[in-house]
């Protein structure tokens, strides 16, 4: 039996729909463009996985878009969704894959097999439901999976970053918190919505070919939108601080500082395909522009190399205090708070472009 379309009772004006849809696209393209910006000038590591995240958001709004506003559009993919929703299936897959990665990023740690088993046991339960489930049973257990995957990882998030040492943090401890609670409070609202949504609004009638599925979830466009707003945000402070890195040699002036212990660094930087000897000469120079003192120079290099206030003392025999002491005369002459706001420093120098001889 062919299905066929519910009468739908529009919740909003045609044409304030078609601008809604209009701002959410232009928003999600804003943090998209950025984050490619800020990804080719600077290799802001955070950057490409927040981009990708936000192109399944927008992928996933246009698609709505199109149920709303494209009949024939609306129809297959109607069908398709009960039958098999592959295409929704491969969107909470990406959203899952982008902010798992945006975690690692943040955390300054890489991808793990564990988060990878946890993606795969997403990737099977979406898969399964639509072969298990019928009706308004099926679509609300295939939602709310998505759900309870953000749920949970942003759970164990928040229980993990406790244990995290600061010093390892690409983004303020502060953010990603806030981050990571917007995520569970709005994950269950979502929730809340879709069961009121799928088992009072819905219509799932196969039996006589009817169906009237609304797509669009209040609760997670305004969750998208504090998303938007605290990366715009996060985004926005890197573009500033890029601009005045231009003319940061101007604005610092010194005496030269004497050659440090620079292995890691050196050894770092050539493991991405830099040779030491530049990398050396780069850490000198930046140590110069800052007027660092010998042993700051010596915690510089350990701090972009990666290492931990823990890992520094043992590098160095110096107490967690004295590493501490070192790094926040690092940050004062950088005029910067975080770790994160050095790398990117750093990583923005140009070293024949200082200034400085």
């Amino acid at each position: 039996m062919p299905f066929r379309r519910g009468e739908r009772t529009r919740i909003m004006d045609p044409t304030l729909s078609f601008i809604y849809n209009v701002i959410q696209i232009v928003v999600y393209a804003s943090v998209i463009s950025i984050g490619i910006s800020l990804k080719i000038s600077r290799n802001y590591r955070m950057a490409g996985a927040i981009v990708g995240l936000f192109l399944f958001f927008l992928a996933d709004s246009v698609v709505i878009f199109m149920t709303e506003f494209l009949p024939d559009f609306m129809q297959w993919y109607e069908v398709n969704f009960i039958r098999t929703p592959s295409l929704k299936m491969l969107i909470f897959l990406g959203t899952g894959f982008f902010m798992l990665l945006c975690w690692s990023a943040a955390t300054g740690s890489v991808f793990t097999s564990g988060q990878g088993l946890l993606l795969f046991g997403f990737g099977l339960w979406l898969i399964f439901v639509p072969l298990l489930l019928d009706g308004a049973v099926e679509s609300f257990f295939f939602f709310s999976g998505y759900q309870v995957f953000c749920i949970c990882i942003s759970v164990y998030a928040l229980w993990k970053i406790r244990m995290v040492d600061p010093s390892r943090l690409q983004l303020p401890g502060q953010w990603i918190r806030a981050f990571l609670i917007v995520t569970v409070v709005f994950c269950a609202l979502i929730m809340a919505e879709d069961n009121y949504v799928i088992f009072y609004v819905d219509n799932y009638d196969v039996s006589v070919g009817e169906l009237n599925i609304y797509y669009r979830s209040v609760s997670e466009d305004i969750l998208r939108f504090v998303y938007s707003g605290m990366i715009l945000s996060l985004f926005s402070g890197q573009f500033w601080r890029g601009e005045a890195k231009r003319t940061v040699g101007a604005s610092y002036t010194g005496e030269a500082v004497g050659p440090a212990t620079v292995l890691s660094m050196a050894e770092s930087e050539s493991e991405s395909g830099q040779d030491p000897a530049a990398a050396e000469y780069k850490l000198i120079k930046f140590a110069r522009m800052l007027t660092l003192t010998e042993r700051e120079e010596e915690v510089l290099a350990l701090l972009i190399g990666g290492q931990s206030n823990q890992e520094i003392g043992g590098a160095l025999h110096i107490s967690i205090g004295t590493v501490k002491a070192h790094v926040h005369g690092i940050y004062r002459k950088a005029k910067i708070t975080h770790r994160y706001e050095l790398r990117i420093l750093y990583e923005a120098f140009d070293p024949d472009e200082s200034g400085l001889l």
